[in-house]
């Protein structure tokens, strides 16, 4: 029995050529996961780096061979705002590019705000509903970033929640 391999680190030299990097890994693998399932699923992330590699996807060359209408797109966190709001993830993303790809608006999940349920468990139960009825495949990507503090996923060290 032969012991999996240890995933490799790659170091960018700065933001700009992390999300460039990033941006050209996602068109092969959603290009590759339409291939073997007709459908591709994605997880997004929000802040500065989540917003920079949907503006360097929308300068991948090799974007346009993605068929957009057959990815489904996900947040792995959002802020508990009204949509549209300037500091939800989604809305970033949107302003960055991600509405200018041809998505399927039906396949783009967006976490429930304040003007649309009650609280904020409200909204992650209804984004756990929609997740059950649509997530039944694994990920095909997840993109995850890092905050400066180490935060992951709006998960942060030393607090309480």
């Amino acid at each position: 029995m032969t012991a999996a391999p240890h995933p490799a680190v790659v170091v960018h030299p700065d933001k700009q050529s992390l999300a460039d990097a990033a941006a050209a890994r996602l068109v092969p693998a959603l290009l590759d996961a339409q291939g073997r399932s007709g459908e591709a699923q994605v997880v997004l992330t929000g802040g500065s780096l989540g917003s920079e590699i949907i503006r360097s996807l929308t300068r991948v060359p090799g974007r346009t061979a993605v068929d957009w209408s057959r990815v489904r797109v996900w947040w792995g966190d959002e802020r508990f705002l009204p949509r549209g709001h300037a500091d939800r993830n989604d809305t970033q993303n949107d302003e960055a590019g991600l509405s200018t790809l041809g998505l399927d608006p039906a396949k783009v999940h967006r976490v429930p705000g304040p003007d649309e349920v009650a609280s904020a468990e409200a909204g992650a139960a209804a984004y756990a509903d929609t997740l059950a009825q649509h997530g039944t495949e694994p990920f095909d990507v997840l993109i995850l970033g890092v905050g400066p503090d180490g935060h992951v996923a709006s998960l942060f060290p030393h607090h309480d929640a």
